[in-house]
């Protein structure tokens, strides 16, 4: 049941990272023209106390906090931080764990438990 053991181990980790109180925003502002895309937005994190959870991107190991990276390749610590380019051209927050925490884990786990 090692295998079973891991997979409980990161449902707890996402559990843990999860941020709250807080949503992604798209923002119009002026167009801008970069080499992979076009935006007439920026994106900008606000505080939402009845927003669903979110998943960072990318976390720092040794503290669980999102971390963000411009072409400069320097770690930031607030999305802000980074030029528009990168806050337009990439998804750095999602929901994208909350299908397996709410539905596909418990049923995986229910079928373990038989």
């Amino acid at each position: 049941m090692t295998w079973c053991n891991a997979v409980d181990s990161a449902v707890e980790w996402l559990r843990q990272v999860k941020l709250s109180g807080v949503r992604v925003e798209r923002v119009k502002a002026t167009v801008a023209k970069f080499e992979r895309h076009d935006a007439d937005f920026d994106v900008v994190v606000v505080s939402d106390e009845k927003s669903p959870p979110l998943w960072a991107r990318h976390y720092e190991i040794e503290t669980n906090r999102p971390v963000f990276a411009g072409r400069d390749a320097v770690k930031r610590y607030a999305l802000a931080e980074i030029e528009r380019e990168r806050r337009t051209g990439t998804l750095w927050y999602g929901h994208w764990p909350e299908n397996l925490l709410e539905k596909e884990y418990p049923q995986w786990r229910a079928a373990r438990a038989r």
